[in-house]
């Protein structure tokens, strides 16, 4: 069986994966930071540390970009949210004034504290533009197996 893979990009950015299964049979695939395969989880297992990191980083923009708060949500240290955010929507109220409409990530600062766990500086801005609004936050993050990770904003 032939299996071709067509990826298209949307103006933000966004991946979108049409895969040929045969004559006229399409599975489309709308994100690709919540739906992974087999074989991104093979890659993604024989990445070293910190590029795993700097996966998750991606993913967890891509997550704040989509405003997809509660996939994002799921991925935060459970102490730490019982003891930042009374609720969900304490969380997302945060997020929608803490970051932009759109956000693009500049250049990561990882400092790796052991072989999962890591503390990120990530300096984002509103868009390309040089006189574009900057922040910057720093995000904990521990991997986990099979692509998993969990984090926390420090605050």
């Amino acid at each position: 069986d032939m299996i071709t893979e067509y990826v298209g990009i949307d103006n933000n950015g966004n991946y979108y994966k049409f895969i040929e299964n045969g004559l006229n049979k399409y599975t489309i695939i709308l994100d690709n930071y919540t739906i992974q395969n087999k074989e991104e989880e093979e890659n993604y297992n024989k990445l070293p540390a910190k590029e795993k990191i700097s996966y998750n980083i991606s993913k967890i923009f891509k997550l704040i970009n989509e405003r997809d708060y509660l996939t994002l949500y799921s991925y935060f240290n459970e102490e730490y949210k019982r003891s930042v955010f009374k609720d969900e929507q304490q969380f997302i109220n945060y997020m929608e004034n803490t970051f932009f409409e759109n956000n693009i990530i500049g250049a990561v600062d990882i400092q790796m504290q052991s072989d999962t766990y890591a503390i990120v500086d990530v300096p984002y801005k509103e868009n390309l533009s040089t006189v574009a609004r900057e922040k910057k936050i720093r995000i904990i993050i521990k991997v986990k197996d099979s692509m998993k990770f969990e984090m926390s904003f420090a605050m």
